[in-house]
């Protein structure tokens, strides 16, 4: 899930509109096309679908990865060192 300042750049492909549920609440947005492909971590770059939302329920962050990717990818918090480590 991005903000829409963070999405501007990307020039996604308007594919839908709609309110998107997020951990912070209801929020309207749309869905766009990753046409370019996206990797994380070890998983294969492709295209995605990416949800696009117009107020950001968070401060301080562009990006939201969901469940739906970090199921399929070691994430690793390590609090004292203030790290996020995702592995393949």
């Amino acid at each position: 899930m991005l903000g829409e300042a963070a999405a501007g750049p990307l020039r996604l492909a308007r594919v839908g509109t709609g309110r998107l549920t997020t951990a912070g609440g209801n929020v309207h947005g749309w869905i766009g096309l990753a046409a370019f492909g996206i990797g994380i971590g070890a998983l294969p770059a492709h295209v995605i679908r990416v949800a696009v939302i117009q107020e950001v329920p968070w401060a301080g962050f562009d990006v939201l990865v969901g469940r739906d990717i970090l199921s399929r990818l070691r994430v690793v918090f390590d609090g004292p060192e203030q790290r996020l480590v995702i592995t393949g």
